[in-house]
């Protein structure tokens, strides 16, 4: 999500504090066994921690998820094991792919949070959270930095912004269930529309549209659309008028933990 961010800092690294940086880059490994099915690429061990820890509202039970990783850490020895490129012939299709990469990207940051217990925000280390932390991806180191940019916005779905969550209350609400290839055009749909339509991230005020920040980060990404204001209204938001003023919301960097009481 931080990407401008991480890399203007990163490109304004002098030599020594490149040396530096890349001494803090911190491989996750997980020594779980890799259960691969016969064919394709099974998200069932990723879809049982999404039914167990997350409730319907998206927030995250990361007290328990970090004492019962077992789903997880087996989920991550798959994704280390498999991959598009890695094992091309059980990603046949531009969706198996996606699917892939998506569910990637959310248990990866599922994972970095539990090995930070008491992190009240990615914002608090955004660098180590989204660049200095790599996984394995098919035998391949990857941040989630690279992975979202290198991986999965050159595919050209602009919907993809509505199905990555980076763990705060300002993300798309993490779904219950995984994304899968064969049901991924419906899915897709469903974060989207549910996105435009919420107040927190699309409102209009008269004339006035507030947008999630997400909408300026990566307007690149809408513009094949005709925009953030065509995009939404495509999706859901037939009310914004036509020439309406755009104004960006602050984004919430609280973290989506399952509230107690």
């Amino acid at each position: 999500m931080m990407i401008r961010r991480i890399g203007l800092v990163v490109a304004g690294l002098g030599a020594g504090a490149w040396l530096l940086y890349k001494s803090q880059v911190r491989t996750m490994v997980v020594s779980a066994k890799a259960e691969l099915p016969e064919r394709g690429f099974s998200h069932a061990h990723f879809a049982a921690v999404l039914a167990r820890f997350v409730d319907d509202e998206g927030r995250v039970d990361y007290e328990e998820l970090r004492a019962q990783r077992g789903d997880l850490e087996a989920y991550l020895a798959q994704l280390a094991k498999a991959s598009p490129e890695a094992t091309p012939s059980r990603f046949e299709t531009r969706d198996a792919k996606l699917a892939y990469y998506l569910n990637a990207y959310n248990a990866f940051m599922l994972y970095q949070i539990t090995e930070r217990p008491g992190l009240k925000s990615v914002n608090d280390m955004p660098i180590r959270v989204f660049g200095l932390t790599k996984f394995d991806m098919g035998g391949r180191q990857v941040t989630l930095h690279a992975l979202e940019n290198e991986f999965i916005r050159p595919m050209g779905e602009p919907r993809i912004h509505f199905a990555l969550n980076c763990a705060s209350l300002g993300c798309p609400t993490l779904a219950r269930a995984p994304f899968e290839a064969d049901a991924l055009e419906a899915q897709l749909a469903v974060a989207t529309r549910a996105f435009c339509r919420d107040s927190r991230h699309v409102r209009r005020e008269g004339n006035v549209v507030h947008l999630s920040q997400i909408f300026r980060w990566y307007a690149e990404d809408f513009g094949p659309s005709g925009g953030p204001l065509v995009f939404c209204r495509s999706w859901g938001r037939d009310d914004i008028p036509e020439g309406a003023e755009v104004r960006y919301l602050p984004y919430d960097w609280g973290l989506n933990a399952k509230l107690k009481g």
